[in-house]
């Protein structure tokens, strides 16, 4: 008996069972196919985010030596401005030792005497050349510094400031005194210079450097206290 269509649908189980297994087999490719496209797919956005990531590694590296480099050159500044700062700090002691000497050296009771033994005469030739045109030169020889202050911070800025204000004052105070040979009193009695000293110095400290008058040795103190004060910072 030939094997006709209909006899070959016949033993594959009828045109129902031939119509799930067509179903299934397309079904099944269909299948593969989407789980192939979605695998390409899966692939792709794969790469791509790597090379999303592996660039935004090399971002933050850059980055990151960037923030290096520029900590780097601030530090660098930072040390530079502070030496510069130094510099001026022993530069102001120096341009301002004589009235430091006249004051170290004396009682405020012998203030008087001394300006009137005569220019050139005795302890009071240490500051015979000392003027208002003077102080403001030895002032001015620090002013470079005021373009550190970025890199010095403004403590450190203060008590630098502070410093060059207080040997101004003392030289000030020993010019009038010499204009009028008369002192109008003991430097440590004068506002100015305790309003000074109260802006980088704690009431108590300033209370110890100008409380009493039997030390001459006060004058020398208070420099020292002034100059630890930037050297801690530092």
């Amino acid at each position: 008996m030939p094997l006709t269509f209909g006899r070959l649908i016949a033993l594959l189980g009828g045109w129902s069972v031939l119509m799930i297994a067509i179903s299934g087999w397309v079904s099944h490719m269909i299948g593969e196919g989407l789980l192939s496209k979605w695998r390409r797919k899966e692939q792709a956005e794969l790469e791509s985010l790597r090379s999303v990531l592996a660039n935004d590694r090399l971002s933050l590296e850059s980055a990151a030596k960037s923030f290096q480099t520029g900590q780097d050159l601030n530090q660098q500044k930072r040390l530079a401005a502070v030496e510069r700062m130094w510099a001026a700090t022993l530069e102001l002691r120096k341009n301002f030792s004589a009235p430091v000497f006249f004051l170290s050296i004396l009682l405020p009771t012998e203030y008087d005497v001394a300006v009137r033994g005569g220019k050139g005469k005795g302890i009071a030739a240490a500051v015979a050349d000392l003027t208002l045109e003077s102080i403001g030169k030895s002032m001015e020889s620090a002013d470079l510094i005021e373009q550190d202050r970025p890199y010095l911070g403004e403590t450190l800025w203060l008590q630098f400031f502070t410093y060059r204000a207080f040997l101004g004052r003392i030289a000030y105070i020993v010019v009038e005194g010499k204009r009028s040979m008369r002192f109008a009193g003991d430097w440590r009695q004068d506002s100015g210079v305790r309003q000074l000293l109260s802006y980088v110095l704690a009431e108590q400290a300033v209370s110890g450097l100008l409380t009493g008058t039997d030390s001459a040795i006060s004058i020398n103190r208070a420099i020292n206290s002034l100059e630890s004060l930037i050297l801690k910072e530092v």
